[in-house]
């Protein structure tokens, strides 16, 4: 008898073994879960509709769970159709035994979509600002996502969603007429995260790449940061003049080739201002023209038409009220390349200036002083000063030229708004004219 028992319980532990092997591994189909899973998708929004065919049904014993698994599901979302790879869910054994059938997980994975129908879907489920500037802003592009809900215990959706995947083919219009294409990401979203990887687009011809952008949630307003690495950039006078402001109205760029590294960061209000921006830049300026002034010609008598600027390196650092720049390179006002030096340094209520330029086998003159300078000899060039943006007037600090034995140096020279001289406090005139005469 005793052995009886004994075979009947090693069989049905083998036998309840068994099962568990077969239903961790192999699963069952069945439709029998299709109205509940339907019901509870509607729990996220009255309006979506899911469509799925019969369920396969695993068992995870080590989390003591069942999982339900289906592929090839449709989901509607206002008259929207978006074709689903698959869909998998977790039930907790303890709630189904008890009768109580409810999601703890729903975990749903696209095909490739319209960008656009998927951020109605979004939408629907957590309708914030991120969203909404998304889909605001974007024309088009397809992606494949993954979809990660949890459910508390009655049955509503928590806070830790998770959204993942990539996008291909993507397109912007955004402000001031400026527009994206072939937008191409890997991005994971996550309340009140975004956060994006491998950004690749094209603007105007050119290809921008961003390691990283990140946009999150604070309050009433979304903080963005990211990173920008991009290379071999070329900007004609048009979309110069569309990206710069007023304060560079004067500087006629007619194009521009570089190379840009920078990281920033800024703030968005729910009304689209951006506010606490911040930039730090190095701009690798491989070339640029400038249209040059006619005035220049006092100075250097062979003056071309369009100054040229090369090899340039410049680091710019930009915050509200505070602007540093500061480069080197080479520059190109006449027949031969010079070097120049600059620092400007503006703030809201000031804008300090510290420029050197050295020419080197380029003629100079003083036409006022009968000065010219000698075709072999360097001269260089410094002038050190201060605008006050609020009056417009000037303080020539130092405006020093020297070339060898010749020395011209002016201090203190204090101009009105109306470039007029209000004070000088040094005038420094030691050289040989072009006569050969001491001065």
């Amino acid at each position: 008898m005793r052995k009886i028992i004994f075979r009947f319980l090693i069989f049905t532990l083998l036998l309840i073994f068994g099962f568990i092997i077969y239903l961790s591994t192999i699963g069952i189909k069945t439709d029998a879960f299709n109205d509940q899973i339907s019901k509870e998708v509607k729990k996220i929004n009255n309006q979506l509709e899911l469509d799925i065919d019969k369920i396969s049904i695993f068992l995870d014993p080590l989390k003591f769970k069942l999982v339900l698994k289906t592929i090839g599901a449709n989901l509607k979302n206002r008259n929207k159709l978006i074709r689903l790879e698959s869909v998998k869910s977790n039930i907790d054994i303890k709630t189904f035994v008890n009768k109580r059938f409810l999601l703890s997980e729903l975990d749903i994975t696209t095909r490739t979509i319209e960008i656009k129908n998927l951020i109605s879907f979004i939408r629907s489920i957590e309708d914030n600002p991120q969203i909404f500037i998304l889909e605001k802003f974007v024309k088009k592009g397809y992606l494949i996502a993954d979809i990660n809900l949890k459910f508390d215990q009655k049955g509503n959706i928590k806070n830790d969603f998770i959204i993942k995947g990539f996008l291909k083919d993507g397109e912007i219009k955004s402000l001031k007429k400026i527009d994206l294409s072939k937008i191409n990401f890997i991005f994971k979203i996550k309340n009140n995260e975004f956060e994006f990887k491998d950004i690749n687009l094209l603007y105007e011809k050119n290809d921008l790449t961003f390691p990283e952008l990140n946009i999150k949630k604070q309050k009433d307003r979304l903080l963005v940061s990211g990173i920008n690495n991009s290379k071999n950039l070329v900007l004609d006078n048009k979309k110069i003049n569309q990206l710069l402001n007023k304060n560079f109205s004067n500087l006629k760029i007619k194009s521009a080739e570089f190379d840009l590294e920078n990281t920033f960061s800024f703030k968005i209000d729910n009304k689209y201002k951006i506010d606490n921006l911040k930039i730090n830049s190095l701009l690798n300026l491989k070339n640029s023209k400038i249209e040059s002034s006619k005035n220049l010609k006092e100075f250097f008598p062979k003056l071309n038409e369009i100054i040229e600027l090369s090899d340039h390196q410049i680091q710019i650092e930009y915050k509200k009220d505070f602007l540093n720049i500061y480069g080197n390179g080479n520059i190109l006002i006449q027949k031969e390349n010079d070097n120049v030096k600059y620092n400007f340094l503006k703030s809201k209520k000031k804008l300090k200036f510290d420029t050197s330029l050295e020419i080197l086998k380029n003629p100079f003159n003083l036409s006022f002083l009968n000065y010219q300078k000698n075709q072999d000899d360097k001269l260089k060039i410094i002038i050190l000063g201060v605008k006050n943006l609020l009056s417009n007037e000037i303080n020539f600090k130092n405006i020093s030229i020297e070339e060898k034995n010749n020395k011209f140096e002016i201090q203190n020279l204090s101009l009105s708004n109306k470039y007029k001289i209000k004070s000088i406090s040094k005038v420094n005139l030691d050289y040989f004219d072009n006569d050969l005469l001491k001065k």
